[in-house]
């Protein structure tokens, strides 16, 4: 049985265990039942005592006692007989199970116990044909396998045993082939030659050659150029998003702002980018937000917020929520928060109730309850009384009531009976006692816990 002492320099894992010890005592271990761990499963034990497996798990971990291996499953169950075991690597796994009508994790781990490798020929593969051996390698695994009505597995493990190569599709590029690249379409170049599109698309980008132009370029269409988005216009001419923006950086004309024009940028604007937050220029300039930041971006000039801290908006830090800060000079709360710990000042919550003073009546109740007790008390924000409280050194309530008496009575009983008689939680209770390193004492009976 555990006894009522205070361990020495307890380990974090100690302290858990402890833990997991003192919610879920419900069985009085006796040298007799601690003999047995280690000795069978947890999980067996656990079934014999008519506990939980964890409560098992976490005692024996308490002892130091190290777990049972299970060598044994439910596959060994099964009679293994020599005939049954000389079919072990002969044939697939799947074949085996199916044979002697047992599961294929049985047959997969009596092989493994007995150290025989798996059958590597799928047994499909004496169906090739000399034909089709000779044709291994020459086109992809998958594609012979959709000609042959069989799996692309059973071509690609033939073709490792009979060690071909795999395909090279690259292989296929003649140079007649490299030659159409760019002069026709992708989906048109991959159809001709039964390649994939997004092959042939790679096949060009490697060797950046520009997407083919599938549209003849006329006077009319140069003009829709920059009117509209390259997309909407790609989709009006029937090609790609790209065939439009690459003819639109040839012939020099801008991309089509969100606001329905081509923006031109003055020195004047330019002057004005970084100034202010992007947003409070979309109304005074009559361009669109993005339009704006892509800009600012382009030229390298940092937004606002990285340099428009001046003396005055550094006043306005901790007399006011961040929030509001952030609204009065337009930037994002973090931006605030930021740079009020930057320069180390508090929230305004704390500056605020310093400036009101706390009177003597106020501290005197602080360290009697509990902070969020007083916060209602008084009226005053939760963190005000915290940083209170932590400034005057005042340990919190349930400190102040851990008398020497009170620490006496822990592990004397059930936290939970505790935690009653004394008029605290029960995890306030446990906490303390698992801070001293106090085990619980131990219950009499099964099912007969005090105060649990």
């Amino acid at each position: 049985m555990l006894k009522n002492e205070s361990a020495t320099n307890p380990s974090p894992w100690d302290l858990v265990f402890k833990q997991f010890d003192a919610i879920s005592r419900e069985y009085e271990w006796t040298s007799e039942v601690e003999a047995q761990l280690g000795t069978i499963g947890d999980h067996q034990l656990a079934k014999k005592l008519g506990v939980s497996r964890t409560h098992v798990a976490n005692r024996r971990k308490l002892r130091g006692i190290p777990e049972k291996v299970q060598k044994e499953s439910t596959c060994f169950k099964i009679n293994w007989s020599p005939s049954m075991d000389a079919l072990l690597g002969a044939l697939p796994d799947k074949e085996i199970a199916k044979q002697l009508n047992i599961s294929q994790t049985s047959v997969h781990r009596r092989r493994i116990l007995l150290g025989i490798a798996r059958n590597e020929v799928p047994t499909i593969s004496d169906e090739l044909t000399e034909e089709q051996i000779a044709l291994l390698g020459t086109e992809s695994d998958r594609k012979l396998a959709a000609q042959w009505g069989v799996s692309a597995k059973v071509v690609r493990d033939r073709r490792n045993q009979m060690s071909i190569p795999d395909y090279d599709q690259s292989r296929r590029w003649t140079p007649q082939m490299e030659a159409l690249l760019g002069t026709i379409s992708d989906s048109e170049l991959a159809k001709k030659f039964g390649l994939s599109c997004r092959s042939v698309t790679a096949r060009r980008k490697a060797r950046k050659i520009p997407e083919a132009e599938t549209i003849l370029w006329t006077p009319d269409m140069n003009a829709l150029l920059g009117t509209m988005s390259d997309w909407l216009l790609a989709q009006k001419l029937g090609c790609t998003t790209n065939i439009v923006r690459t003819r639109r950086n040839s012939l020099n004309i801008r991309a089509f702002s969100s606001n329905g024009r081509v923006v031109q940028w003055s020195p004047e604007r330019d002057s004005l980018l970084g100034t202010v937050p992007d947003k409070h220029l979309v109304e005074k300039l009559g361009i669109a937000y993005g339009t704006i930041r892509n800009r600012r971006i382009s030229l390298g000039i940092p937004a606002f917020t990285q340099k428009k801290w001046t003396p005055e908006n550094d006043a306005l830090l901790g007399t006011m929520p961040d929030l509001k800060i952030a609204e009065i000079i337009g930037i994002n709360k973090s931006a605030v928060r930021s740079r009020r710990r930057e320069l180390g000042i508090e929230h305004h919550a704390d500056m605020g109730v310093t400036a009101r003073q706390w009177t003597a009546e106020q501290d005197a109740l602080i360290g009697t309850m509990t902070d969020l007790e007083v916060a209602q008390k008084l009226e005053l924000p939760y963190t005000a009384v915290r940083q209170r409280r932590i400034t005057l050194g005042i340990a919190t309530v349930f400190e102040t009531r851990w008398t020497p008496d009170k620490i006496a009575l822990l592990g004397t009983m059930s936290d939970r009976k505790l935690a009653t008689q004394l008029g605290f939680s029960r995890s306030a209770v446990m906490k303390r006692r698992i801070d001293l390193g106090i085990e619980v004492q131990v219950v009499s009976q099964r099912g007969k816990s005090d105060g649990t």
